[in-house]
């Protein structure tokens, strides 16, 4: 019976939901009606993770950390469906509790398949049976609709956005962990649409509404990255006098808000480029990565918190790198049918250009 239900929805297609009806769905009462149709969308999704973490290398799938995030779903999905079938009166406020304790066990959810690759990567070092990165960015740019749609109905986080402000905050931060881990950090120099007094207005009609954590998100790991490459440029006697800033430019243009972020970094070779948006590519040493990254991976991977992007907070601050950075940052990027793209001089440094589209009518891409 459970796994008639469970193809039953595997069987649904999701539908994509707009910025503008999450805006709405936030603003408005919870009715039954909507309730009900939110249930029925995140059922058909956690249908759809539920599967696609049935085609993990079944290693992958047998470790703790893996084994905790399908149990997870699994438990959740039969739990929302006996609620859906069950409920003779729409109880709204178990709805949303059920969706809630969801969402703050799900935080886990990226450092734990990131451990549990991890640990198959250690025990096959030449050729470790991993999930493909189209799997795991088709896995992660789903699962957040998911938490997207609960976080719109128990913390919403689509909000009017000042983008200087949000660069401005993750420089501080990238600059704070520059300082903890190599005594300085380079500055930076933001040029283009950066009076914050005109943001969050739009060209289009009325309010820039964005996900400020995303944004914030995405920019702290490029500034993060320049600096590192900059820090390491320095430290090998590469400047004459001070260290160039790391350059971010801001426009907002008929279609989007776009961002360059640039340093002087040395670049990255062409023979290494493709790699640095796949999930099994670090730049960090393997003896780093096997002492430092996996105990960091294995705190968060065992912790839950209120905090909304509480699975980045551990292995997302440091310079070690575990490979998630930058194709985390593309999969929040392309959410809402943005894009993130990388253009590098080897020997000198690199540009990175970030597209958020500029209209409140902007859709999910594939949930």
């Amino acid at each position: 019976m459970k796994k008639d239900i469970l193809l039953k929805y595997q069987q649904r297609q999701p539908t994509p939901v707009s910025l503008r009806d999450m805006l709405a769905w936030s603003q408005m009462q919870h009715s039954a009606a909507t309730s009900k149709l939110l249930t029925v969308e995140l059922l058909t999704r956690l249908a759809h993770r539920i599967g696609e973490l049935g085609e993990f290398p079944k290693s992958v799938q047998e470790t703790a950390p893996v084994t905790k995030v399908m149990e997870l779903y699994s438990s959740t999905f039969y739990s929302l469906a006996n609620f859906y079938y069950s409920s003779s009166k729409w109880d709204d406020m178990m709805l949303t509790s059920l969706l809630r304790d969801f969402k703050d066990t799900d935080s886990a959810t990226v450092p734990s398949i990131a451990l549990g690759m991890h640990q198959v990567a250690l025990s096959f070092p030449e050729q470790p049976p991993l999930p493909s990165d189209f799997q795991l960015n088709q896995f992660y740019q789903s699962r957040l609709g998911i938490r997207m749609l609960i976080g719109q109905r128990v913390r919403p986080r689509i909000k009017m956005t000042c983008v200087p402000s949000i660069v401005k905050r993750a420089y501080e931060r990238a600059k704070k962990l520059s300082t903890e881990i190599h005594g300085s950090a380079p500055a930076l120099q933001l040029n283009g649409h950066v009076d914050e007094s005109v943001w969050p207005m739009s060209d289009t009609n009325g309010v820039f509404w964005y996900v400020p954590s995303h944004l914030e998100h995405i920019l702290f790991e490029l500034i993060k990255n320049s600096m590192g490459a900059t820090m390491k440029m320095r430290e090998l006697g590469k400047f004459e006098g001070d260290m160039p800033p790391i350059k971010v430019v801001i426009s907002k243009g008929t279609d989007d808000v776009s961002l360059k972020v640039s340093d002087e970094g040395g670049g990255i070779a062409r023979s290494v480029a493709p790699r640095i948006w796949s999930y099994k590519y670090s730049t960090a040493p393997s003896k780093i990565l096997r002492k430092n990254h996996f105990k960091s991976l294995k705190h968060v991977a065992m912790a839950t918190s209120e905090n909304e992007d509480h699975e980045y907070v551990t292995f997302r601050e440091n310079f070690s790198g575990g490979g998630y950075g930058l194709p985390i940052a593309r999969v929040f990027a392309r959410y809402f049918g943005g894009e993130l793209e990388m253009a590098t001089v080897d020997g000198f440094g690199t540009d990175v250009f970030l597209y958020i589209p500029n209209l409140n009518d902007a859709t999910e891409v594939k949930p």
